[in-house]
């Protein structure tokens, strides 16, 4: 591919006074939760309100690109973080340009990614504790993360097993389902995530 061809890196943050129906920008949305951080699209503009000096309403026609089509009347939140964007050929980004950090997405939500802060949902569930991942094991069945030396029996090391349970999650043997036999499904099971699927 030809550089002049390559569009640069968004960079320029546009303000709200200079944003108008029909603009084609960058914007961050969350396709799957509307009220969270996301990732970046281009979008349009379809509707742009100021309902108070510090409330603001923008909504967007989505580009989702190539062949997935467009996502319509997308409430924007992040209505300080518009993006211009760049036409190919545009000069390279250098230190001239200051900071133009764009915000995706954080790994966890409870605890933004921080590697200092514990947390039981994208670490060891059972102490929050982040050192030593490579001793961690997902559960197959409720995605939590668990130590080794935190199970009760603790386990000498990481088992070769393809699948692995966390003993509550662990399926009893009267939900065993026979051959030539329906699926059955309890109160407990119907919330795990393996109930959505019929494998």
């Amino acid at each position: 591919m030809n550089v002049k061809d390559l569009r640069p890196r968004a960079r320029t943050i546009l303000k709200w006074n200079e944003l108008n129906v029909g603009d084609t920008l960058m914007v961050n949305f969350n396709e799957e939760n509307p009220g969270k951080r996301g990732f970046s699209y281009d979008a349009e503009i379809t509707t742009l309100k100021t309902i108070s000096r510090t409330k603001k309403e923008l909504r967007v026609k989505i580009f989702l690109g190539g062949s997935e089509g467009t996502l319509n009347d997308c409430r924007v939140i992040f209505v300080d973080e518009i993006f211009k964007v760049e036409k190919p050929g545009a000069h390279p980004i250098s230190f001239a340009d200051g900071k133009f950090l764009r915000k995706n997405d954080p790994e966890c939500d409870l605890c933004g990614g921080d590697p200092d802060k514990k947390c039981h949902t994208c670490s060891c569930h059972k102490y929050g504790e982040k050192q030593e991942p490579n001793m961690q094991l997902l559960c197959d069945e409720c995605n939590m993360a668990y130590h080794i030396y935190c199970l009760n029996p603790p386990l000498d090391e990481v088992p070769e097993e393809e699948y692995w349970y966390f003993p509550c999650c662990k399926t009893d043997s009267s939900e065993v389902v026979k051959a030539g036999e329906k699926l059955k499904m309890s109160k407990k099971k119907a919330k795990m995530p393996s109930s959505s699927t019929e494998s």
